[in-house]
This record gives structure tokens, sequence and C-alpha cells, in this order.
């Protein structure tokens, strides 16, 4: 098969899942044998430009040999794109998760992009799904479940967390500071663990909604805790594993994702997990390797936590428990010889 394009939005550094699902299948495509690369699309996304729709148009335009591969950022560009028109197949369409599904958008947006994308799915070759609870959702938003073809994350090899060094629990929550992930809930949460020892890092980009972030720093201070929660901004690869390594478990208060990377990730490091059923949530965590509550539930998160610090004996259990799970998943050269026979298979129909 000749070369895979994957298109999305610039810039193509950024620290989100779905752009860290982009990059690593690219590269683990490359290091399987597979010819891939990704291009920046330039322009406003999701709710596109005319800038938007001519650098989608462009790039599907150019006569090169090989499938394209459009993220889902960028799908309501493709519903304004004739693609009579264009050379070669139709693309396919990487779907991280549907737009109806963030809470985020604002309602009139929301309810647009929704409707761009559902003709997107109509007019494109076939759709990945990076999760079995997405690509349901695709089917029940209209999209024809034999072109459908689900490829999750995969992971990478890391040392087991160290564990804090001092008194308490350290925690560690990750992820853009947006309403849709739900930092609000877990600092109500935090709030209510009364004289218990604890300390929870928080990386994740500020800067998206700084009224939203200075917003929980208000609330925290309220709540007496700020000084309990370290804000670490946005942070590189090497940063990330840093902020990893002396942590006993990770904390996921969203009220929705479409996989949650993050969980696979600590399930590699041993950690044990306290997320919220929210979205695919709800499928990602193993039984046995944490916590789950539902989303927007202060209570229940504020009781599995307190859980979590007054019973050592069962953090650890699940720690274990969570090692074990993290080493049965999937690599991400694994993951991108799946994707390079999904794509394979899905072009040639």
């Amino acid at each position: 098969m000749a070369g895979i394009r994957l298109l999305a939005p610039d810039p193509l550094d950024q620290r989100t899942g779905g752009y860290r699902y982009d990059r690593y299948m690219v590269e683990a495509l490359r290091a399987t044998g597979h010819s891939a690369r990704i291009e920046g699309l330039q322009g406003h996304f999701p709710d596109v430009d005319a800038a938007a729709v001519d650098a989608l148009h462009t790039a599907l335009a150019a006569e090169i040999e090989g499938p394209v591969v459009v993220d889902g950022l960028a799908a309501a560009a493709l519903a304004y794109i004739d693609l009579a028109h264009v050379p070669g197949p139709p693309p396919l369409l990487l779907v991280h998760h549907p737009f109806v599904d963030d809470p985020d958008l604002e309602p009139a947006l929301r309810d647009w992009l929704a409707r761009a994308e559902r003709t997107a799915f109509a007019r494109c070759s076939g759709l990945i799904a990076t999760s079995h609870y997405t690509a349901r959702r695709l089917i029940e938003l209209g999209a024809d479940e034999r072109r459908i073809r689900v490829v999750e994350p995969g992971t990478e090899a890391a040392a087991a967390a160290r564990g804090s060094d001092g008194p308490g629990v350290r925690l560690f929550a990750l992820g853009a500071v947006v309403p849709r992930k739900g930092h609000d809930v877990l600092i109500e949460a935090l709030g209510r663990l009364g004289s218990r020892e604890w300390q929870c890092r928080i990386a994740g980009n500020r800067n998206r909604m700084p009224e939203w972030a200075r917003g929980l720093d208000a609330r925290a201070s309220e709540l007496g805790i700020a000084r309990h929660i370290e804000w670490l901004g946005e942070v590189d690869e090497a940063g990330l594993e840093a902020a990893w390594r002396d942590v006993d478990a990770l904390v996921l208060a969203s009220h929705y994702e479409g996989y949650g990377m993050v969980v696979a990730e600590a399930l590699v490091r041993g950690l044990p997990v306290v997320t919220t059923t929210g979205g695919a949530l709800a499928e990602t965590l193993p039984e046995g390797c944490g916590w789950s509550v539902p989303p927007g539930d202060a209570d229940a998160l504020a009781r599995a936590l307190a859980e979590l610090i007054d019973r050592p004996g069962r953090r650890a259990g699940r720690a274990r428990a969570a090692r074990q799970a993290g080493a049965r998943l999937a690599d991400w050269n694994t993951q991108a010889k799946r994707f390079g026979t999904m794509v394979a298979e899905l072009a040639s129909k």
C-alpha cells in the first residue's frame, strides 16, 4: 500500500489526546515499515472558515498516491467539499469523539458541527474510531456500521511509578483545563477530604479558557486547599514523564472522554485510577484497577478518593492489578499495524 497521509489542523504539536494519537500513530507506522506522514491544515477548526475548507480541498486535490485519513477535527470542512471533483477515492475520517458529545461546545455550534459531521460520515470512504464506545456512537448517529473500524491508542513501555516519598497520597490529574475535564468537580471533591494528607499535581493547558482556570484557583482558595494543589500548566513529553514518576494514583474527573488515553498510561505505570464513567471511561478502566464514579458527582468522587487515601492496602492491590492490566495492553507498533490494515481495507472498498 502506498503511503498514508494523515491530515489534521495546525498546529500539529498540540498536547491533547487526539493529537498525541495522531503523532504516535504516524511514528509507529513508520517504525513498522509503513510510509506515513502527518500534514497540517491552515485555517480555523473545528468551526471551519473559508481558509480551512480551501486548505483541506488543496490537500485532497494533490495527486499523491495513497490513502488519505482526515482527523475528525476537520470533519466540518469535508462537508463543504465536492469530492466528485477531487482525484482518487474519498478520504477516511478518524473520529476521536463526535462533536455532538462535546459538552464544551456552545449548543448552537455543537448542533451545526454535528450536522456537518454527519454529512462527512456519508461522504468519506470509511471511519476509524479510537474506541468501541465511539464506534457505537457513530452508528447511533447514522454512520454505516460496515464502514467503521476501531483502532484504540497504543501504549509505551514505562517504568513503574515510584510513589511519593512524603506522608499522605500524591494524586496526578492530566488534561486541558476546560469544563469537559471536570476540574471543578475534582476541586469540590478534594475540598471534602477533611484533614487527610494529600497533594494533587495537575498538568494541562490553562490558556484555552483562562477565566475558567482563574475560577478554579479562586474556588480552591475558598475551600482552603490551594496549597495542596500544584498546577503544572502544559508540559512537554519530558516534563510529563517526570510528573508521572512520584505519584500514587491518577484521578480523572472528566464528564466525557472518547477513550481516555491517560488511563491506559496510568495502567502501564502500575497506578490505580480514580475516574468517572463519562463516555468511554466506563470501558477504559478494567475492573479492580481503581474506582469509577458517575461524572459530575463530587460526593462520590470524594468518597473514592477518601478510600484510596485511607486504605493503603486496597490502594496497593489495585496498583498491582493496574500493572497487570497495563501489561496486556497493545503497544503503539501493534496498533499501527492494525491501523495500516484497517486503512487498506476501507480504502479498497
